[in-house]
C-alpha cells in the first residue's frame, strides 16, 4: 500500500480509479491472507494528501472516486457485510461518510473536523448502512459506536429552527419505529409457520437493538427529565443485557 500511496502523491501523470480500487478491495479484503492488509487498505481510503495543494486533492482519493467508494464499496451489502463488520472497516466507513457528506454540502463541520449541522437527514449518503450496521452488526463495539454516531446525527447537530430540530428528532424515531414494526411482522410470520427458527431468533435480536438504539437516543437527547414510568422502562434494558 505504501507503493501506491507514494504514485499517487508523486506521479502527476497515473491517478487511480474506481476499477483499481476495486481491484484492491478484493486483494486485501476479500481475499486477504491477514488482517494487517485489510487494516492498511482501510487506512489507505481515508488517509490524507501531504503534498494537497488544492481541497480536492486534501485525500489520497479524490472526491469523485471517494464518492464511489463510499456509495458503490463501502455502503453495498455485497461487498461490505454489516453483519460481520470490524472495528477498521466501520471506522473508514465513518471517516468517509462525514468526507463525502461534507463534500456534498449535506453536512457542515468545524475547524477539528466534527460534524456541526445536518442540512438535511434524507439526503445524507450512507444513512441506510449506518442503520443496519447500528441494528444487526454482530461486533458489539461496533455496533455500540455506530448507536452513538446515528445518535448524535440527530441531537448534536444545530439546525436553523427549533421545527427542524423537532423534524429530526421525529424522523429518528419513526425510523426505528420502522424497524420495530418489520422485525416485529417477520417474528410472527415464522412463528406461525413454525419454521426457520432462526428466522425468529434474528427477529428477537433486531427487536432488542431498536430498543437499545432507542435508549441510547433517549439518553443522550434529556437523561434528567424523562417521566418516571419511560426511565424504569429503560432502566431494565441494563447495559449488561
Amino acid at each position: 500500500m505504501r507503493f501506491v500511496e507514494s504514485i499517487v502523491i508523486n506521479s502527476r501523470s497515473i491517478t487511480l480509479n474506481f476499477q483499481h480500487v476495486q481491484e484492491m478491495f478484493k486483494i486485501f479484503v476479500t481475499e486477504a491472507v491477514a488482517e494487517v492488509e485489510t487494516r492498511e487498505f482501510f487506512n489507505f481510503l481515508t488517509k490524507q494528501n501531504q503534498n494537497a495543494r488544492t481541497r480536492e486533492r486534501l485525500y489520497l482519493l479524490d472526491e469523485k472516486l471517494r464518492f464511489q467508494v463510499f456509495t458503490k464499496i463501502m455502503c453495498n451489502d455485497k461487498s461490505m457485510n454489516c453483519l460481520n463488520l470490524n472495528l477498521h472497516a466501520y471506522e473508514c466507513f465513518r471517516a468517509l461518510f462525514v468526507g463525502v457528506n461534507a463534500q456534498e454540502g449535506s453536512l457542515a463541520l468545524d475547524r477539528e473536523g466534527n460534524i456541526l449541522t445536518v442540512a438535511n437527514h434524507a439526503a445524507l449518503q450512507g444513512m441506510n448502512t449506518m442503520w443496519r450496521i447500528s441494528i444487526q452488526c454482530q461486533n458489539e463495539e461496533v455496533k455500540e459506536l455506530c448507536r452513538c454516531s446515528l445518535c448524535d446525527l440527530y441531537l448534536l447537530t444545530k439546525p436553523k429552527s427549533q421545527s427542524q430540530r423537532q423534524k429530526a428528532h421525529d424522523h429518528f424515531v419513526k425510523a426505528c419505529r420502522t424497524q420495530l414494526v418489520a422485525a416485529q411482522e417477520q417474528r410472527k410470520c415464522s412463528q406461525e409457520q413454525r419454521k426457520k427458527p432462526r428466522v425468529s431468533e434474528d427477529s428477537n435480536q433486531t427487536i432488542f437493538n431498536c430498543l437499545r438504539l432507542l435508549k441510547t437516543f433517549i439518553q443522550r437527547y434529556d437523561k434528567e427529565h424523562l417521566i418516571p414510568e419511560l426511565k424504569h422502562a429503560l432502566a431494565s434494558l441494563s447495559p449488561q443485557d
